[in-house]
């Protein structure tokens, strides 16, 4: 029984071994969660501005049903 648990040992001091040499922060002095990159959104294009203006006619279909629903009685 105790052979078995020292066997253990000796495989859980390799492992954090290795772990603890691939995990360690870089000696650079600066924290990697701490460094992040900043991306511009894209610049829409023709097509993405054409798609956007024919779905324009949604918005106004959905504030016409809600002005129809607020008019009608027992509903303000």
């Amino acid at each position: 029984m105790v052979d078995r648990i020292r066997k253990f040992q000796i495989l859980n001091n390799q492992i954090f071994a290795i772990l603890n040499k691939y995990l360690k922060p870089a000696s650079g002095g600066h924290d990697p969660l701490l460094t992040v990159k900043e991306i511009d959104p894209p610049e829409p294009d023709e097509e993405m501005k054409a798609s956007v203006k024919d779905l324009s006619f949604m918005e106004g279909k959905g504030r016409e049903e809600e002005k129809e629903q607020e008019s009608l009685p027992g509903n303000k």
